[in-house]
């Protein structure tokens, strides 16, 4: 399975509202978590009431290398260095 699809099962698997958008080359995601965090995953992410509604995940697929959760700011940072295309947007 490919680390697209892995990541991608993983996220619904969890109950997350998910939003993605891909090219060749990155896949961009818009996650709103589950509070309280599910258990399924073996990586516990500290997500707290207080915390943004929204957090975005960065895949590199040709590296296999996934990215996050980061907030918006953060998140734009790192798309920037790693020239995510303008072009792929999330709603």
């Amino acid at each position: 399975m490919s680390i697209t699809r892995y990541c991608t099962y993983l996220m619904m698997k969890a109950g997350f509202d998910l939003i993605l958008m891909q090219d060749d080359s990155f896949v961009i995601a818009k996650q709103k978590p589950k509070l309280p965090p599910d258990p399924l995953y073996t990586r516990v992410y500290k997500y707290e009431k207080n915390d943004p509604e929204f957090y975005y995940w960065l895949i590199i697929k040709n590296e296999d290398v996934i990215l996050g959760p980061y907030q918006f700011e953060e998140f734009n940072d790192v798309r920037s260095r790693y020239k995510v295309p303008t072009n792929l947007k999330l709603i």
